[in-house]
């Protein structure tokens, strides 16, 4: 395991040294963080930070990833 790796690359979820984040986690720094369990792909660590979801649901528009949409607004 890795504590700090080259200054280009990043420190993986795995604890090694990646060119880049897998898609279900971000850059933070010089490290990759996990999204949040609801999203597939994220911005940051909050459930309200996802950039996309699991095929069966929604990007609702203040980030969540949701089973339905919300009342009154409609999916593309």
């Amino acid at each position: 395991a890795c504590l700090t790796c080259a200054p280009d690359r990043l420190l993986g979820l795995a604890l090694d040294c990646v060119t880049a984040c897998p898609a279900s986690a971000f850059v933070d720094g010089r490290r990759c963080t996990a999204c949040h369990s609801t999203c597939l792909t994220c911005t940051g660590p909050s459930a309200t930070q996802c950039a996309s979801c699991r095929p069966t649901e929604v990007l609702t528009a203040d980030g969540l990833c949701a089973n339905t949409c919300p009342p009154t607004t409609c999916a593309d």
